[in-house]
């Protein structure tokens, strides 16, 4: 058995219209990926509905009340991105921004108390033998002349 497609087949009258209100995403250059790499795949043109946030403003938000509790409280964080205050009281409470700690420098080195120092002194070895006699118990008693 074998198939054919009909002469007046058109493969391209499969693929579906492009709706204007719903676009697809579009791939970057390798140009602009590079310079926003965590946004690549991003559409910057959608707008989240409101009481909703993209994943960049609530860090944005944490990071804002991480810096200034005061003057970025979740109230005023929540009025100005248009969500519950409750939620946004939870997400300051619950997430941090991570920090980096650098750690200390291997080069400079630290003071050590257990490591001998430069003013101490070497202690006689009590299992190393010395030639005086009187501390060789096999020498025999020098004689009194």
């Amino acid at each position: 058995m074998t198939s054919t497609d009909p002469a007046d087949f058109d493969p391209d009258s499969l693929k579906a219209p492009e709706n204007p209100d719903r676009p697809l995403p579009q791939k970057l250059s390798p140009q602009e990926r590079s310079a926003t790499p965590e946004h690549a795949f991003l559409d910057q043109r959608i707008k989240p509905r409101r009481g909703k946030a993209s994943l960049e403003k609530l860090q944005e938000m944490v990071a804002l009340n991480q810096r200034d509790p005061r003057r970025h409280s979740p109230e005023v964080l929540a009025e100005e991105h248009g969500l519950d205050p409750r939620e946004v009281a939870n997400l300051v409470r619950h997430y941090r921004v991570f920090d980096l700690y650098q750690g200390e420098d291997k080069s400079t080195k630290r003071h050590d108390p257990l490591l001998p120092q430069p003013d101490w002194e070497e202690a006689p070895d009590p299992n190393k033998k010395t030639l005086s006699s009187s501390s060789d118990p096999k020498a025999k008693p020098e004689e009194k002349t």
